[in-house]
């Protein structure tokens, strides 16, 4: 046995031991004058919540206030109180902590307290779908994600990687779409929004559902076309030395959802893309397809398993570009190809062990193809590392939910195994409590990024972060809720993307640390005539070693990410059809 192989199986050994350690940890008492519903509530663990059981939880704060993570959830009629277009505009308004930047060639990216995570620190899902794209794994905002067809949007706020895995290192954001079959209703929308200048945009959207016997059918769609900002966009490296070259950022995006379920079973089928142009036309096709299984086998055990197929061009262009230099005309014509073929398969089992104990398991193997159709004339940006263009990897994840009187425990962890980079455990570990109107939450927990998409390559190190966050609740009555959050984060070997100058290749590189601390603050009040919420958001960086965040003379904070945000909406309601929502 080679010495790599007998560390995997030493590994192996350990986190086997830590799993069935977990399992045998002693249950303690709780409360037996817990009603059921109530004691259904405090068993959810932080997949259900935010999978399956955030209807519940959107409806009782106790859910929400005992989840083991800074956990917002956006419903039907915030989105349509607040008067957002997109998913974009309502995470600028509904929730604290989040900045957007423009990243080249013009995609609008996701600032996170602090982080720039263009590079693969979020994940988004769209009915439990993956949608980053896996050539820098980033999630583009701007036009992008329309609120005509979205019910719901469950958002942490921190690290999620021990059950999402590397792309949920700082967050997840999981969109749940309208149920136009459960609704009995179908709708059809027009937009039209126009700057001083320009049209800002021209949409159109549209839900159908239908419920046959067993079988419910939900096809959801939009498309819209228009420009992202009414100023010209500086293009970063002109074909001429010194020349300026503003052009208008425009965008075009086409998104089709079609799922299904029969009995114990679901389909989904999605089709995304989106096409800017600042100069240099960029498209991003995705096409994703899957299936899902989900069963309570017995009274205290479930299992739900899943296949996900996605076929992904991202970042799909074409560019002559010859260059004068005082050596003379230089031609720089460049094109990107690549298309990703991704395999994911899955299986989760939920398994309520004592009334007090509760138990989740899942195995996931993730396999990822990279193939490109070179352009004659046209030079196929290079991957970073040639020989690799596949790469796959299996994860295996546990958590534990423990309930006694004095509060709840969570305790879980993940195992990853790549073929490139080898092995890693990530733990996590929380408290909750709650007393009455108050509730604390105590947590830790570790995250694990390894290089993606067109930058495979061994000499990476994989991105590692530590997290604490504290979280502090109170509300009075039913209409008032108040939240403070508290955080720690911070990162090694951070995987970040350079790029010198047109005649150098984008290329990963590892920096050596950044981190983040802050707080984040949420005030929300609601009866019948009045709904209103602040939200509040400070950051500062410390131990920055990533050259291309520092920002001059200001070293805590990060390029075009204020520190200190602040958010104020309110809603008047005079009717069930009449309200007014101004903003701030």
């Amino acid at each position: 046995m080679m010495p790599k192989e007998k560390v995997l199986y030493k590994n192996l050994l350990l986190y086997l031991i830590l799993f069935l350690f977990m399992t045998i940890l002693p249950v303690f008492g709780q409360n037996e004058e817990e009603d059921e519903e109530t004691r259904i509530l405090r068993s959810m663990n932080l997949e259900e919540i935010l999978n399956t059981s955030v209807s519940v939880a959107s409806q009782t704060p106790l859910s929400i206030r005992e989840a083991p993570g800074m956990i917002s959830v956006i419903t039907r009629k915030d989105i349509e109180h607040s008067g957002a277009f997109d998913l974009m505009e309502v995470l600028s308004l509904l929730v604290p902590g989040f900045s957007f930047g423009q990243s080249e060639f013009g995609p609008i990216g996701l600032t996170l307290r602090g982080i720039w995570t263009f590079e693969g620190k979020v994940q988004l899902l769209i009915d439990g779908v993956e949608m980053n794209e896996e050539a820098y794994t980033s999630i583009l905002f701007g036009h992008h994600y329309l609120t005509d067809i979205i019910q719901r949007i469950e958002i942490i706020r921190g690290p999620g990687s021990v059950i999402y895995g590397g792309y949920a290192s700082l967050g997840v954001i999981n969109i749940i779409t309208r149920d136009y079959a459960e609704e009995e209703t179908n709708f059809i929308s027009v937009g039209y929004g126009k700057m001083f200048d320009r049209q800002e945009r021209f949409s159109t959207a549209f839900g159908w559902g239908k419920n046959i016997s067993d079988l419910k059918i939900n096809l959801t769609g939009y498309t819209t076309n228009g420009a992202l900002s009414n100023k010209s966009i500086g293009v970063y490296f002109p074909s001429t030395p010194g020349q300026k070259m503003d052009v208008p950022l425009e965008m075009q995006n086409t998104f089709l959802n079609l799922t299904s379920s029969y009995n114990n079973f679901g389909l989904n089928f999605s089709l995304d893309r989106y096409k800017l142009n600042v100069g240099i036309p960029v498209s991003f096709t995705t096409y994703n397809l899957t299936t899902t299984y989900e069963n309570q086998l017995f009274s205290d055990f479930g299992i739900k398993a899943k296949v996900m197929l996605t076929n992904q061009s991202p970042w799909d262009l074409m560019s002559k570009s010859p260059i004068l230099l005082p050596t003379g005309l230089v031609d720089t014509s460049y094109a990107n190809t690549k298309s990703f073929f991704k395999i994911v398969p899955s299986v989760q089992f939920n398994w309520q062990i004592t009334k007090n104990v509760n138990q989740l398991i899942g195995f996931e193997y993730r396999g990822i193809k990279v193939t490109s159709k070179p352009i004659p004339g046209y030079l196929e940006l290079p991957m970073l590392f040639r020989e690799v263009d596949h790469i796959s990897g299996i994860s295996a994840y546990s958590q534990f939910l423990l309930q006694f009187v004095p509060g709840n425990i969570t305790i879980g962890g993940r195992y990853e195994y790549n073929d490139i980079f080898g092995d890693a455990f990530v733990p996590r570990l929380a408290f909750t409590k709650i007393m009455d109107n108050f509730h604390f939450k105590l947590m830790y927990s570790q995250s694990y990024r390894t290089p993606a998409g067109r930058y495979y390559s061994p000499e990476l190190e994989p991105e590692k972060g530590r997290h604490f966050e504290v979280e502090f609740g109170y509300r009075i009555g039913y209409k008032h809720n108040f939240v403070i959050n508290l955080y720690d984060y911070h990162f090694t070997d951070l995987i970040t993307v350079k790029r010198d100058s047109l005649l150098s290749a984008t290329s990963y590189s590892n920096s050596s640390a950044i981190g983040t601390r802050g707080i984040d603050f949420e005030y929300k009040y609601s009866d019948d005539a009045l709904q209103l919420g602040v939200n509040a958001a400070y950051y500062f960086i410390f131990d920055n070693n990533v050259k291309s965040y520092i920002v001059p003379l200001k070293e805590n904070v990060t390029l075009g990410a204020s520190p200190f945000r602040l958010n104020f909406f309110c809603t008047f309601i005079f009717s069930d059809w009449i309200t007014i929502s101004p903003s701030l």
